[in-house]
């Protein structure tokens, strides 16, 4: 079963406003950044890692971006990655740690493979390469990230990613 369609949205709206002595108070905004990948070409990014863990203090979980099977039971084996989204439900104190692997790691958007990035219970994280980009080569030896739970209670984790199967 092929992805029917995707759509990948991210926005920030605001109004800020500050008091200004004996006149009105001065207003900025209403105001929005938007960030939306539409209309995405479906023969190309075509399959969905998702998964949904529930992580023990001190537990890991592997995110294999090549090789997996996807929900509607299909074998996949991508070939490049565009967008991910991780979702943490837990404590606000509690965090999640995500990094290339130490094994068949994908440094992607980390700097270099020892740098990983804390998410805390009840935050994301969300990455997106542009619509125009070919996206991240996803190989044998470039596949794996590791999430790590490195709070003192449970977290679930949903992790969503937008690959290419060709």
């Amino acid at each position: 079963m092929a992805l029917d369609s995707i759509n990948v949205q991210a926005a920030v709206t605001w109004e800020q406003s500050r008091s200004v002595l004996g006149f009105a108070d001065v207003t900025q905004g209403s105001d929005t950044a938007n960030f939306a990948l539409s209309a995405l070409d479906t023969a190309t990014w075509n399959a969905l890692y998702a998964v949904q863990h529930v992580m023990a203090p001190a537990d890991t979980k592997d995110v294999n971006l090549r090789t997996f099977t996807d929900l509607p039971g299909n074998g996949v084996t991508a070939d490049k990655v565009l967008s991910i989204l991780i979702l943490v439900t837990g404590a606000a104190a509690d965090k999640l740690n995500v990094k290339p692997h130490g094994t068949n790691g994908l440094q992607w958007f980390f700097e270099n493979a020892a740098y990983g990035v804390d998410i805390p219970g009840g935050g994301c994280l969300l990455f997106s390469e542009g619509a125009a980009s070919a996206g991240t080569t996803v190989d044998a030896t470039n596949r794996q990230l590791l999430l790590t739970n490195n709070g003192s209670a449970e977290l679930t984790v949903k992790v969503v990613a937008l690959v290419s199967d060709p």
